[in-house]
Formats: structure tokens, sequence, C-alpha cells
């Protein structure tokens, strides 16, 4: 969808949302007039041929950093940009996206200086960093323009916890601290928002939800990032055909994780505190990532070992705090755990009730699987695989099922193999699964593919199939944790 596309209904959507009486303008680039009043890089963005790519690589690239997920997620989605003025008002981009045919969009104000402080009711000396909430360098707030959530809010509209219309969310933060001085600087689905306790010094992020305890944030660009990149993950792409999902972490990931974990590290015993299993959950999953970057980057020893012995750990720790983390988290970490030779966590893993019950169904039978070759259960493993063969090949009860990646079925195949005790298909799977993960088009959920093929691969010597992990092609890194 190109700026010129943009239909009659929409642009009158558009102006409806602003009131005929501030006189809205919507400015489609390329721009032949500009406007007073709008920032001079928007407009040279706006002067381009291909605005889209010219406002992300001249507003967000500096923020990649910080917002890695979001900018790799906006440079696969981003179908639309264009300027809004107003009287009396700010000037706003607005970033068009489509979620199955249909317009969303968000909104971006004018960088306003003053957003870097807290309102006038804030204690004095109170400064809110750029770096502490990741936008205000790009624009002064970005959320959904029809309806404010999902995103940092404007410096106006930031306000004290006390003032939110839910009673019961305020109730919730009570025996955290005082409403009155937690400043809400994000909106979150559910609806939900990202506080900062501004009597600390730092101050202290949380979130807060109606029905959950609040939760220690450690870093706010980060959760922000998470926020922002999974709305926008779903969005439909440019390129049609292309499979939707989380884009490839990139470098910029990786020293996201660094940064979380850094902030998170001194954090721990707050959150211990509270009975805060989120935290502990967030942590194990950047944990984890780091893990992988090492791998990927460093190869050799010392590998990812410590790292991974970190994700562990804190998964653990969330497990015991009554955390129901996602379920594709938790699969990661218990097949991390068996890359490490930790039978411990995944046999507490596969002990766990519902652990994973809220996982994907081939996600699920994948687990079940391996749980029962754990397990050293030859009947519970024979019937679990057969589950998944029935399911590769579409006569299982549910009928053919979507495979989240090209590697899912080679996973199946892997396991299946091992359950049948057959080394030559399991090592041919496997094998291939590791082709997979070296590629451009492999996932982002298979970057632990090392791992998984590592954790499979302990499985197998627990079935007594001798592996010769070299002909299987696992990336040095993984080969390291040996």
């Amino acid at each position: 969808m190109s700026a010129d596309r943009l239909g009659e209904r929409e642009r009158r959507e558009i102006l409806a949302q602003i009131g005929p009486q501030r006189s809205p303008r919507l400015h489609l680039p390329p721009l032949d007039r500009p406007p007073p009043g709008v920032p001079a890089e928007w407009l040279r963005a706006l002067a381009s041929t291909n605005p889209e790519s010219a406002v992300l690589e001249t507003l967000w690239a500096p923020a990649a950093a910080l917002l890695p997920r979001t900018v790799a997620a906006m440079e696969r989605a981003l179908k639309l940009v264009c300027l809004l003025t107003a009287d009396a008002e700010p000037p706003r981009l607005l970033y068009g996206f489509a979620h199955q045919g249909d317009l969303m969009l968000f909104c971006g104000e004018a960088p306003d200086p003053t957003a870097l402080h807290g309102p006038p009711s804030a204690p004095p000396g109170t400064t809110l960093h750029r770096e502490m909430l990741g936008l205000d360098g790009i624009h002064d707030g970005w959320t959904g323009f029809f309806v404010k959530e999902s995103g940092p809010l404007p410096a106006r509209d930031r306000y004290w916890l006390a003032r939110h219309p839910d009673p019961e969310l305020v109730a919730r933060y009570r025996p955290i601290g005082d409403p009155a001085r937690l400043l809400v600087v994000s909106s979150l689905p559910g609806p939900g928002c990202l506080g900062l306790d501004l009597t600390q010094s730092p101050p202290l992020a949380y979130l807060c939800w109606k029905d959950l305890p609040p939760e220690l944030v450690p870093d706010i660009p980060a959760r922000i990032d998470d926020d922002l990149g999974l709305l926008l993950e779903h969005m439909d792409p440019i390129v049609p055909g292309r499979a939707p999902g989380a884009p490839p972490r990139s470098r910029g990931r990786c020293e996201r994780a660094e940064r979380v974990l850094r902030r998170a590290w001194p954090l721990r015993e707050r959150a211990l505190e509270l009975g805060d299993g989120g935290f502990f959950a967030r942590a194990a999953s950047e944990w984890l990532v780091l893990a992988v970057c090492q791998a990927r980057d460093r190869g050799g020893p010392p590998g990812p070992r410590a790292a991974l012995t970190h994700a562990i750990e804190h998964m653990g720790r969330a497990l015991e705090l009554g955390c129901e983390p996602p379920a594709s988290e938790l699969l990661d970490v218990f097949w991390a755990a068996l890359a490490v030779d930790d039978r411990s966590f995944a046999h507490f893993v596969a002990a766990s009730p519902g652990a994973l019950s809220r996982a994907a169904d081939l996600d699920l039978m994948q687990a079940q699987t391996a749980f029962a070759l754990l397990r050293e259960d030859r009947p519970a493993a024979a019937a679990r695989a057969a589950q998944l063969a029935a399911a590769l090949a579409g006569t299982g009860d549910d009928g053919p099922y979507e495979p989240t990646s090209r590697a899912d079925p080679l996973l199946s195949k892997a396991l299946c193999a091992l359950a049948g005790a057959d080394a030559r298909a399991f090592v041919a799977a496997l094998a291939a699964c590791a082709g997979l993960g070296s590629g451009p088009a492999a996932s982002s959920r298979r970057e632990v593919l090392d791992l998984a093929g590592l954790g499979l691969c302990r499985l197998a010597q627990v079935r007594g199939i001798p592996v010769d992990l070299g002909s299987v092609g696992l990336a040095e890194g993984a080969l390291a944790l040996r």
C-alpha cells in the first residue's frame, strides 16, 4: 500500500480523529509545499522517492541498538508514511501497516525537549533520560493512532498511576509503592501500563496489570521493544508470501541482551522480595539470546555454557515462583538444559503440570516425546512418536499441521528416529536441521537449533545410539559445549 493508494474513506477517518475545529490536513509524500513547524529530518525523508525507507534510515536507524526487534519488524512491514498537521497541535508522522488487509496506523509526534522530564507535579529534579524511554529522540510518544495503546505515551499524556481508570489495577500496585508517585510512561494491551517509581534514584520501572502482580522491569526500551516488535511482526509483510513471525535477531539484539542483563543483575534480590517470576523468565530469555550470540560470533571455548547455565537457573527460579513463561521460551531453555547435560532442570520441566499447557500442538508433541525419552519410558516415547509421525503425514486427529518453520518437520523426524532407535535416520534428520540453521532463510525460532540438536544428541546417548557430532554438522559454538 503506497501513499497514493490511501483511500478516501481512510483519509476521512484520519481527519475526523482530530476534529474539524482544528483544521486537520493530511500531507502525502512527496511533499510539494512543506508545512511550517515540521522537523527538517521529517521533510527530507518525506521528499524521498521511497519515504518509508527514508524515514527508517533517517529517524529510526539510531534507535536500532535500543529497539532492534521493532526496527527489524518495521523494515519488513512498513507500507505507508504520511504527515498530519492541525491548528494548535504538534505535527504527527503516521505509519501505516496492513493486518489481514486492514489499515493500521501508528502515530509519532515531533520530539519535544520537555518530554525528557516528568509532569509538573513530579518530584524536583526528576529527569527521564532518552535512553531510559528509547523513543524520545525519534518521537514524543509512538502509539496507535485511533486507540492509544501498545506504545510509549507522549509527554503530555503521561500520568500518575493513581489516576488510572481501573481501581483494581491501582490496588495491585499499592503493596509495592505509592500509586501517586508511579509515572505511567507507556500503555500496554490487556490493558496494562508501564510506570516509573520516581521516588527511587535511579527510578525503578514496573509493569502493572489488573489480574497479575506488578513485574519489575530492568530495561524500559527492551520491554517496549518486545511489545511493539511482537505487534508489528504480525503485520502483513511488504513482500507477498513472505512468512510472518519474528525477524532474525540482529547484532543489535545481542547488544540489547547484554544491556538488559547488566541492568537486571543488581535487581534480582528486589525481584525475589516481590516474588516476581516474570522478571526471572525474561532474564532467562535474554541469557538464551546471549548464549546464541556467543555461539555464533565467538565459537570455541569457553562457548556459551555460562550464559546457558544462567538461563537455566533463571527459568527454574521463574517456575518456582509460579510464573508461566511462553511455552516456546520454556522449550528453548529445556533444549539448552539437555545440551549442557543439566538433567535436573529438564526433569523439573517435564514433571511440572501445566508447564507447557499453552504450547502449540507440534511443540507440545515434540516436548512430550523428548520427556518420554529423557525418562527412558520406551512405551510412552513410542506412543508420542506415533503422534508426531501422524502429524507429519497429516493423518492425525487434527489433520495436517502448519509448521512454524522449515526445521520443525526435521526435528520431529529426528525425535521419531530416536524413539525407534534408528541411528541412520536420526543423524540424517539432524544434519538436515543443522543445514537450515546456517542459511539466511532460517527463522529466529531456530536460532537455538544447534542447542536443540545437541540436546537431541544427549537423548540419543540415553537411547544407546552413538552419534558422531562432527557428522551432524553442528556449529563450533555448540560443539564447544561438549
